[in-house]
């Protein structure tokens, strides 16, 4: 895999004028350990120095037995992820910037945002980051995140897995030098991703990295020494086999719990509607059973009248009544306003003029 690499001078103020052009590196030059044979990599004004360390707690504060903590935003991952999906055939690649941060454990990176490695010269297994491409990253930095640092670079393995090459490792070592910054590559095909960085000792692979403050299981090269070519080859291949049990099982918890919290949202969403409503509810029924209901008729006073039936004379007794009827109860009311309107009616019809008829 083959990099052009263009970095301005930690001393260079941020700017969006166009950059030098990179000098060669060639191979076996001094200042180049390590560099595979045949491959030739071209940087300029590369700076490793160790960027300014913020004061910040890490994500998760749970225990860690990674070398380097590596903490990224969800912002960051989605756009590593649809970056790679864009191209299933050939590499893609971009950098990441962010904040060098220290806190009781020691260093830990925070990369906040992917910057897109655009205008590189892909291919199905290497990706050429040219001088264009460093000055669009660049560019962007400046004007979108100028008071962030590159802290890592990312790229893509479409189909072949996510084993980091000796040109990854060279790039690396030589071009991402400072404490603490990371590779990542994934595979978006297959779905695996792996991570490496800079430990006190070198280069680590790490088994862990954070999204968002959450757990992420990576991929680490296999084991490839004498021991497990031979009566260890068993045990070796148990390890690997649970290594991919834990991670399947990594990520079925984190789909479980991404879930849990959509459903939680969706219930939250659809069950504020429905407490309002049975608020309303409660409420026009305690209004209902404040107001007065209606009263039934009182008997005010009870009055013999005689009657006469007949040859005889009896009493008849009549009862008078106060009551308090609602208008919509009252009939003597209702059929007063019918007659009405239809006197209104009547009477609109006699001032019609009558129309005269004309005979033939």
């Amino acid at each position: 895999m083959s990099r052009k690499r263009h970095r301005r001078p930690a001393d260079e103020p941020p700017s969006a004028e166009p950059h030098p052009p990179p000098e060669e590196r060639k191979p076996g030059a001094a200042g180049d350990p390590g560099e595979p044979s045949g491959e030739r990599i071209t940087a300029s004004g590369w700076s490793a120095s160790q960027p300014k360390t913020l004061r910040k707690e890490f994500p998760d504060p749970g225990p860690c037995d990674e070398p380097v903590r590596i903490a990224l935003s969800a912002e960051a991952s989605a756009e590593i992820a649809a970056h790679a999906k864009e191209s299933l055939d050939a590499e893609v690649c971009g950098v990441l910037v962010g904040d060098l941060c220290e806190d009781g454990g020691g260093l830990w990176v925070s990369a906040r945002a992917a910057v897109r490695g655009s205008s590189a010269r892909q291919g199905t297994a290497h990706v050429t980051y040219t001088q264009e491409t460093w000055e669009k990253i660049y560019q962007v930095k400046d004007r979108d995140y100028p008071k962030l640092e590159i802290v890592g670079w990312y790229h893509s393995h479409p189909g072949f897995g996510v084993e980091f090459s000796e040109m990854d490792l060279f790039i690396q070592r030589n071009f991402f030098a400072a404490p603490a910054q990371f590779a990542l590559v994934v595979d978006p095909l297959g779905g695996d991703e792996a991570v490496c960085a800079n430990g006190p000792e070198g280069i680590v692979h790490l088994r862990h990295y954070w999204v968002d403050g959450r757990r992420r299981s990576c991929r680490t090269p296999r084991a490839g020494s004498s021991e497990a070519e031979g009566g260890g080859g068993l045990a070796a291949e148990v390890g690997q086999r649970l290594k991919a049990v834990e991670d399947r099982l990594c990520q079925l918890l984190q789909a479980s719990e991404e879930d849990r919290v959509f459903r939680h949202r969706v219930l939250l969403t659809s069950g504020i509607p429905v407490a309002f409503a049975a608020v309303l509810w409660i409420g026009y029924t305690v209004y209902r059973g404040l107001r007065p209901p209606i009263e039934p008729p009182k008997m005010i006073e009870w009055m013999p009248i005689p009657v006469q039936v007949g040859d005889k004379t009896v009493l008849l007794g009549v009862g008078v009544y106060k009551w308090d009827l609602p208008p919509e109860l009252n009939a003597a009311l209702v059929e007063l306003v019918r007659q009405q309107r239809e006197a209104e009616e009547a009477a609109k019809e006699n001032h019609q003029p009558s129309k005269e008829t004309k005979k033939p």
